[in-house]
């Protein structure tokens, strides 16, 4: 019979990991539209990116960092959402939810690299989920299309 708080914080890892990829498709299609609306407003890539990366940092800010250093936190939502917007308005919407979700999932997750640790269990779920992923997107990717398919 495994140890029940095992299965506890197996149970609570996969319903956290499920919750912050839903996270991260609203906040990835938020942003795409908030992104949209610029670029459609400023008709010019480069200054809706501007403008997102300017509107979003207080939103990206908000209970991310331990205060203390407003300076460095600043910097860091900056190039953070800097990255986010790049993404968006580069990548796309899936390229965004990918990158939305790993961030999502492993800001909050109990990394630990001893074993023996009661965050252990928790720590392998969250790691697996966004391998998992990695190597299902790589999967995907690298398969050859169909006939008739186009590729870009």
């Amino acid at each position: 019979m495994p140890d029940p708080t095992v299965l506890l914080s197996l149970r609570y890892a996969m319903a956290k990991i499920l919750l912050q990829i839903q996270d991260a498709m609203t906040s990835a299609m938020l942003g795409l539209g908030g992104f949209v609306a610029l670029r459609i407003w400023l008709k010019n890539r480069w200054l809706a990116a501007g403008a997102a990366v300017v509107l979003y940092v207080g939103v990206v800010l908000n209970g991310m960092f331990s205060p203390g250093s407003p300076a460095a936190d600043l910097a860091f939502g900056l190039v953070i959402t800097g990255a986010f917007v790049g993404i968006l308005g580069w990548g796309g919407l899936l390229t965004a939810v990918a990158t939305l979700a790993t961030h999502f999932i492993l800001l909050r997750a109990p990394l630990t690299t001893d074993a023996s640790s009661w965050r252990a269990p928790a720590a392998s779920v969250f790691l697996g989920a966004v391998l998992l992923l990695g190597l299902a997107g790589c999967y995907i990717a690298a398969r050859p299309g169909r006939p008739g398919d186009r590729r870009m």
